[in-house]
Formats: structure tokens, sequence, C-alpha cells
């Protein structure tokens, strides 16, 4: 787990040593431990490093191969690199150290851009290879790792595990990217390929791309999901079906259990976390560390579900308690580690427990992933309600009872709202609206994309012959995770100098999850229906079946309160004039709204929150002014 940082000017142009470092040393904290940079005229690869696997001198990158004609530079872990290793000695590869990084480069020698495939893991890497004068950029499968990069054709390529290292570069182009921007205060994040800025990149996950000295750029992919997932499923029962899951989760257990320094376990006590601490606890042949967070407000709190697991599985569960105060402290510092605007408030206690968790380990097991493999998101239970009501309910029906939204309590409100939309893919689409209690589209400036209800929708529908249910799962997993939740844990963990990895997103594993018929996951009302059935092997039924609760401080409560004065001075109305996304009349009177407590937009402040903060920290406080709407 490190960062990386590159840069390659195809005209000629030498590459200055000093500004490479500077890039380089902007991301320190992602790579404490050592730093590297290798110069080669008009090439550079850089490298921070987190020591995790072969902590001698041999794993320092960059790394090259026997005759230097490769170099490469990665960050994160290939978990099945040992097998790899003992297939390229056999075919003659010579290694100077145990890394699994060194494996990747040797990987590339033997079997070229073919060999990403081959890895079970999660890395952005960068293999400079000087015999053919090419660059080849790749990415894990599902994106746990990131990796941005802005080419401009003819002249020069930067890449770099986040934005810091590109905007520290002399001739960065660091103008915004305002359809990146709509997007992200529709939807709450930045959908890959997009990032904030005109012409930079994020390399989608699954996909290798390779750059040519004559200025050819190719991207493929070498893993895509929704190409593997079939219509027709593994006729299996339950049992059978969880035998096979347990035995894969432990396989994807064991691998990430390898490591030269100390693993533990973020826990907390949600089915998700608690399997994989269960299965932990098979696989370690020593105590077995997790770590939870605790709010002084007993309604957001966690910690007890977390300690009566720790209990019963019998291993050692350390918990932080936080109080507000505490927690609204880190907010400030949000934007020094999110390169990008996020929207995703839970990254405060993902960052408070990811240093707590640093204290005693350097690697920490998580669940994330469980609830887009297995269906653990009630939005899912919606989708496949909503199917079956569009098609037997007739339009004008549905415009009708659609109406009845008013009579109800806003829980149930913004659901039957939402059977307004055309079809069963928009209503579902409707659930990646920042704010389902209002259309956003109608505050910003010239939006320049469709409300995310028809983007995804277009998505979702080009996934043919599946139920909706598992073409929802299949654009989280391949679209929404990648750019809140991963990129969240990504950086609220290396912020700290910790590595996490996630068992529930091993390849093998999802695959399999999509290799079940449905119901396993979705049975009658009850989401991840064959996870909590795996779980009950390890855990008593109390302790498993309990309302989802979420990794949330009381972020509503303090927008009207402690963050108040911060509300009112960054998103004046002169403010979001001058920042030019937004109606900044329109926007403030929702904003007001809030603050009276007469709506709730949490998300969408937040987000409008996040946003000034970013432009604050990283650009010109002035952009293109927009007129307010009546």
């Amino acid at each position: 787990m490190c960062g990386i940082f590159g840069v390659w000017y195809l005209d000629g142009t030498r590459v200055d040593a000093h500004a490479v470092q500077r890039s380089r040393d902007s991301i320190e904290y992602r790579g404490p431990d050592a730093a590297g940079q290798l110069v080669l005229g008009n090439v550079a690869l850089a490298h921070r490093r987190l020591s995790i696997i072969d902590l001698s001198e041999a794993g320092r990158q960059p790394l090259g191969n026997e005759d230097g004609s490769l170099h490469t530079v990665v960050n994160g872990e290939v978990y099945n690199y040992q097998p790899l290793r003992e297939q390229l000695l056999a075919a003659g590869h010579r290694f100077q150290g145990g890394s699994d990084s060194e494996v990747l480069l040797h990987a590339y020698a033997e079997w070229g851009n073919a060999c990403f495939s081959r890895f079970n893991g999660m890395f952005a890497a960068a293999i400079w290879d000087q015999r053919r004068q090419r660059l080849v950029l790749a990415r894990d499968p599902l994106g746990k790792k990131p990796l941005y990069y802005q080419y401009l054709p003819g002249k020069r390529i930067l890449f770099a595990s986040t934005l810091r290292p590109l905007m520290a570069w002399p001739d960065f182009d660091k103008r915004v990217d305002r359809s990146a921007i709509h997007a992200y205060l529709q939807s709450g994040y930045i959908p890959a390929p997009q990032s904030a800025f005109e012409r930079t990149c994020k390399l989608l996950p699954g996909h290798v791309l390779t750059l040519s000295a004559d200025g050819r750029l190719e991207q493929q992919a070498y893993w895509d999901l929704p190409a593997l997932v079939s219509p027709r499923k593994r006729q299996l029962g339950l049992e059978e079906a969880t035998s096979l899951l347990d035995q894969k989760l432990r396989d994807a257990v064991r691998l990430r259990l390898v490591s030269d320094v100390p693993v533990g376990a973020f826990l907390s006590g949600g089915v998700d976390s608690s399997l994989i601490v269960a299965l932990m606890k098979q696989a370690s042949n020593r105590p077995v560390q997790t770590f939870s967070i605790g709010f002084s407000d007993r309604e957001f709190d966690e910690s007890r579900h977390a300690q009566a697991v720790a209990q019963e599985l019998g291993v050692e569960n350390d918990t932080l308690r936080m109080s507000s105060s505490e927690l609204l402290g880190l907010v400030d510092e949000v934007s020094t580690y999110y390169d990008e605007p996020m929207a995703d408030f839970s990254l405060l206690p993902t960052l408070a427990v990811s240093r707590f968790a640093k204290r005693k380990v350097k690697v920490v097991l998580t669940g994330d992933g469980g609830d887009e493999v297995f269906a653990g998101y009630n939005g899912y239970l919606s989708a496949r309600i909503a199917e079956q009501y569009y098609r037997f309910v007739p339009a004008r029906l549905r415009h009708e009872l659609q109406r009845l939204h008013t009579l109800l309590p806003p829980r149930y409100a913004a659901a039957v709202r939402q059977t307004g939309m055309p079809d069963a893919a928009q209503f579902f689409g409707a659930y990646k609206r920042i704010d389902r209690a209002l259309d956003v589209t109608e505050l910003l400036c010239d939006p320049e994309r469709e409300p995310p209800e028809r983007e995804s929708a277009h998505t979702l529908n080009s996934y043919e012959g599946l139920p909706l249910a598992e073409r929802a799962q299949l654009f989280d997993l391949t679209h929404s995770m990648v750019d809140t939740i991963l990129h969240k844990v990504d950086r609220a963990t290396m912020a700290t100098g910790l590595e996490a990895r996630c068992p529930l997103l091993d390849k093998n594993v999802v695959q399999f999850g999509f290799e079940l018929q449905l119901e396993h996951k979705l049975h009658h009302a009850r989401t991840k229906h064959i996870l909590k059935h795996l779980l009950g092997r390890y855990l008593p039924a109390r302790l498993i079946d309990r309302r989802k609760q979420g990794f949330v401080p009381p972020l509503r409560d303090w927008l009207r309160g402690a963050l108040r004065p911060r509300v009112n001075e960054l998103l004046s109305q002169e403010r979001l004039a001058a920042r030019g996304y937004v109606h900044a009349a329109a926007t403030r009177r929702v904003i007001q709204s809030h603050l009276d407590g007469k709506s709730d937009h949490t998300r969408l402040l937040w987000a409008l929150l996040s946003l000034e903060s970013w432009h604050e920290h990283y650009l010109e406080p002035k952009v293109t002014a927009c007129p307010s709407a009546a």
C-alpha cells in the first residue's frame, strides 16, 4: 500500500528531478516508510512506500527487472503472488527480493498486458517498458486502488495515486470540469472516468492503458464483471451454496492475512465485518485484534453491538469513544486527504477509526462490499417490488397512486414519489439522487448532463436478461461503490499509513455472488440472506438480525447547530454565486429550510460544504459567476 507518481514527456522534454520529488512527497502520508524515484531523461517514476510485504531494501520502489529494461511502481497488493512467483521462477526469472510488486513486474515481462487478469488483489500499477518505449497503467478489477492520469496528446502524460501529485506538477491543467461537478452535486460523487479537472481521468477498474511513443493511447478491459454475469444461475440449495461461500471467503481471508506486519480488522457489529472477523479467528494462529468507534449519541452508537460480537467470538476489541465535538474537529482536515470533493460524511468516523487502529496494526480487514455483492441495501428490495409493479400496474393508475405520497410519512413518501418515474430502471436510479426530497438539477446553472436517474437507467438497461435487483447490484459494484465507499476508505486509511483489505471484494467471491440465484440473496424481505445464514454458523441469531444502522454521525443536527456558522460562512449567497455551479438564491432557500428544521437536505448541504472547502484548499477562490434564479 503506497503512493505512486510518474511522468513521460513524449516531446522529449527532460524531467526535473526536483519537481518529481515535490509531487512524490505531496502524498508522503500514503507511504511514510520510504521514498524512491527514477529519472530517465524524459521519463520518471516515483514512489512513497508503506512497507507491508518484504520490509527489506529489496522491496524499495521503483523496481527494475534483471536487465533494467522494465521498471515499475505499484500501490496495493497482489495476494496470489506466491504461486505466480513459483511459475515465474520455473520460467527462468530471477528475483532480487520477496515482494509481490516484483512478481507483478516479472509477470508483465512473461505475459505482457495479459498478466493483469492473473492477479487477485488490489493495485494500481505503472510499468515503463524501455525496450518497447511504452507506458502501461493498470488498475485492479474492482477499483479498490485509485489511479489518475492527465494526457496532453503529443506532449506528455502524468499519472498518480491521487490528484495531489498532479496538482503539484508545474504544467498541470487545473481547469475544473463543470460537468463532473454537476454530476457530484446530483449524485454525491464524480463518476469514473471523470475527475474534478478537465483532461484528467480516473483509469476505470479492471482496465489497462497503454501509451506508445507515437502518441497512441489504448485502453482495454481485462476484467469486465457485467460481461461475466449470466442470467443462468447455478442450481444450488441454500446449505450447499452457503458451504461453498464459506470456503471461498475463508480463502479470501487467508490470502489477506499474508503480511510482514500486524493485521487487525474494523468491527462495527454488522453482518459483514462480524463475518470477516469470525473467519479471521478461524484462519489466524495469532490473537485477532479488532477496532470499533462509539459515539456519545446513543442513537448513532454501534459500539455495543461490536463489543457483543467480539465477546462471542473471543477476540480483543478496542473501542474509540468520541464526542460530537471531537469528531467535528476532523472536518477541517478532510480536504487535506480528499483532493476531490466528497459527499459521504461517514468519512469522518472512518478517518477517526483508521487513526485509532494504526496505533497497534498496519493492516486492517474490512467488510466493504458485502451489501453490493450479496444485496444488503433496502433499495434492492424496492427494485424487486418495483419491477413487478411497473409490469402489472398501468401507467395512468401509477400516476394517480404516486400523488398519494404527500399523505405519507417522510420514510415512505420518497419511494412512493419515485413511482412517478417512467420505468423501473429510473425508479431505482432515483435512489442515486443526492437528495430525494428535491430535484437538484433545477438548482444547477446550465446542467451539462442528465439527471442521475436517467444516466443510471441507461447502464441498468444495458444489463440485459437480469432482474432489476441484480442489475442494480452490478451498477453499484461498477459505479457508485468505486467512487464513494472505496474512495472514502482508501483516503481515510492511507491518510494514517494504514492498509485496508476487503475479502468480500475478492474477485472470486464477487463472481460466485453473481452465480447464485437471487433468492439466496433476497429472501422475501430479508436482505443478504446467504451471508446472514453463513454468519449463523459462527454467531447466535440475536447478534445477526438487527436493523441496519450505518456508519454515520448525526450530521443533520450538527448542520443546524455546531456547523451552522460554517454553513452560513461558506455557503453564503455571495459565495454560491461566485462559484457559479448553482443558482445562488434558490439554493440558499433550500439551505435555510434545512437550518430552520423545515426539511432535511443533509447530504446536499454536506456536498456543498465539501465542494467549497475543496475550492478553498486547492483552487483560486473565484470562478465564473452564474445568475441567481428567482
